[in-house]
């Protein structure tokens, strides 16, 4: 039994697996020809296209952590903040720490109704990726050299063309800029040492100017930022992304604070010091 039920679990991954990568091509070519042909004539009508094909895409990606995998994700959220959570247009800060993430974000995007429309600041090289980082990038990430000097220039560019955006949408964002491992945590709080910065237990220095931009830039039409805190079940490795799209179940806690974006100071040194707190409230 438990033979057959190994085989049936690998022809079920290998199939699921031949589905996305087909659905991927063909939803490839329709954001191909909607960016040559529609989008110079209606950006509103290129938008809902490609924003259906990456939901084609991910929405399979969901599937697989919340349904196949029967993972479960337990939301920790204030009913002051909940009458607002997935009903507005936010950045989401989050820590950083393996690609597994990705995975359940597209889980909770996909329950909130936000999969279609779900963006992210993306290292650069993720859009020369086929399939879904051509996705990412017809649907309007936003992708960065990890040089403040060469992204801001198209930070400021690509957040001021999302203020047309039709409906809702959310925008993940790594402060800590990388993943988290032990190596970069000694060499970032010797940093926070040297600066007088509090140092803290679980995330790397967050890099503020990246923060301070993102909050000046889409003051106009982003109505908050979510501080968003995530770890797996105690007393168990966390997962990779191959263990969770194999269907490995695994039990994730999320942790959601609203800031509405009012609280956030305009000032870009009070903004960067606001930044700073955030994180060492992250600990507490």
């Amino acid at each position: 039994m438990g033979l057959a039920s190994s085989l049936t679990n690998v022809v079920a991954y290998i199939f699921m697996t031949y589905v996305i990568l087909v659905t991927a091509v063909i939803s490839n070519v329709f954001q191909i020809v909607a960016y040559l042909l529609m989008r110079p004539f209606s950006l509103t009508v290129y938008r809902n296209v490609v924003s259906f094909c990456q939901y084609l895409i991910l929405s399979q990606l969901s599937f697989r952590f919340d349904w196949w995998g029967q993972s479960e994700i337990t939301f920790y959220i204030s009913d002051a903040d909940r009458p607002f959570f997935g009903k507005e247009t936010a950045v989401i800060v989050m820590n950083h720490r393996n690609s597994a993430e990705h995975l359940f974000c597209f889980a909770i995007a996909e329950r909130l109704g936000l999969l279609r429309t779900f963006k992210a600041f993306c290292a650069d090289y993720i859009k020369y990726i086929p399939t879904a980082g051509w996705s990412l990038f017809f649907n309007e990430c936003i992708f960065l050299k990890r040089s403040y000097e060469k992204d801001r220039g198209l930070i400021v560019k690509q957040l001021e063309e999302l203020q047309t955006y039709p409906g809702i949408f959310w925008l993940l964002f790594y402060c800590e800029g990388t993943r988290f491992t032990a190596e970069r945590y000694q060499t970032s709080m010797e940093v926070a040492r040297s600066k007088g910065l509090p140092e803290l237990k679980h995330h790397l220095l967050p890099r503020t100017k990246g923060f301070t931009l993102c909050a000046r830039v889409g003051r106009k039409y982003i109505q908050a930022f979510y501080d968003l805190e995530y770890h797996f079940d105690n007393g168990r490795p966390e997962p990779t992304m191959m263990d969770l799209l194999k269907g490995k179940a695994h039990h994730v806690h999320v942790y959601f604070r609203r800031i509405p974006m009012e609280e956030i100071p305009e000032d870009e040194e009070a903004c960067a010091k606001y930044c700073h707190e955030l994180y060492r409230i992250k600990v507490l």
